[in-house]
């Protein structure tokens, strides 16, 4: 059964007659009624009766309708979606961050998806807060760096990229130096008692450091709350406490002392996108590059295969 054939069928089956039908098609009746013919010959049933004057589908005929009405649609799914992968080439992919964050590997995700997709862009925005969803739903996002763990979500696609490290920031200390790129390692109840600037509580940050805090047992005098990193570091810096932030955000400030954590504390980030099969050459270039240079810890290698 040829394409032609299956649109003659749906075609008689809406008019009710072969003049009709053909008309509709720009066609001459005596070859609509052929190549019917031959489709009847072809699969050795009628496929249609006349009944007061109008063509109406045997059993068969629509048994024959229904899987050429679905064959249609998937062929007319497919160059749709052949469409639109075709221009993934030369275009933009917009990517997300979390807002007044710093992000060092970014460099390195754009040197090699210039060399590898050498016709293609990226373009980063950044998001707040719980926006990100709908931003990669309606398409205003591609894909978008996101912190803490996520649950599967409908229409949306999320995979681990591993964990980054966060710093304990205390006031400056004179006279301290460290290795390029060490951070000496402390133990939270040997620190001199001061209060903490708090990541705002409704942030993956703060999940992962209260986690953390409940682990061992601590409970922090709490100077203040404030989601922004800058703020919670320049109370740092006048001496008034401590505060906690992620290696990518703090270790190039000035005016601080940074220390690792004993034992390690970090935060699970992942890459999200919308479910939208299958995904492009250059889309899978890029997630796979963030899969490389995007967290502070190697993600699984077992996250390929969600590609």
């Amino acid at each position: 059964m040829t394409t032609e054939q299956m649109q003659y069928l749906q075609a008689v089956f809406q008019e009710g007659s072969l003049s009709a039908a053909a008309r509709n098609l720009g066609l001459s009746q005596s070859t609509m009624s052929k190549s019917l013919q031959s489709l009847e010959k072809e699969l050795g049933v009628s496929l249609f009766v006349r009944i007061r004057g109008r063509l109406i589908p045997t059993s068969q005929g629509y048994a024959v309708l229904d899987m050429a009405q679905k064959i249609c649609s998937l062929q007319e799914q497919m160059s749709e979606r052949i469409s639109a992968l075709r221009t993934e080439t030369g275009r933009s992919f917009t990517t997300g961050f979390p807002s007044r964050w710093e992000y060092p590997f970014f460099s390195s995700i754009l040197s090699d998806f210039r060399r590898l997709c050498p016709s293609c862009s990226i373009r980063p925005s950044e998001y707040a807060g719980q926006e990100v969803n709908g931003m990669l739903k309606d398409g205003t996002l591609d894909l978008a760096l996101v912190p803490g763990e996520r649950e599967a979500e409908t229409g949306m696609r999320s995979i681990p990229l591993g964990e980054m490290n966060i710093l304990l920031a205390v006031p400056p200390q004179k006279g301290r130096k460290k290795a390029a790129g060490t951070f000496p390692a402390v133990k939270l109840h040997r620190l001199p008692h001061l209060p903490f600037a708090m990541p705002d509580g409704s942030s993956a940050l703060s999940v992962s450091v209260n986690r953390y805090f409940q682990q061992l047992g601590f409970v922090p005098d709490i100077l203040f709350e404030s989601p922004s990193p800058q703020c919670r570091m320049e109370a740092v810096r006048a001496g008034l406490g401590y505060t906690l932030v992620l290696e990518e955000t703090a270790r190039h400030r000035e005016g601080l002392t940074l220390f690792s954590l004993s034992p390690p504390c970090s935060m699970p980030m992942s890459l999200a996108f919308a479910d939208r099969s299958p995904l492009s050459r250059e889309l899978k270039t890029l997630i796979r590059l963030f899969l490389k240079y995007g967290a502070g810890s190697p993600s699984d290698p077992q996250n390929e295969v969600l590609l």
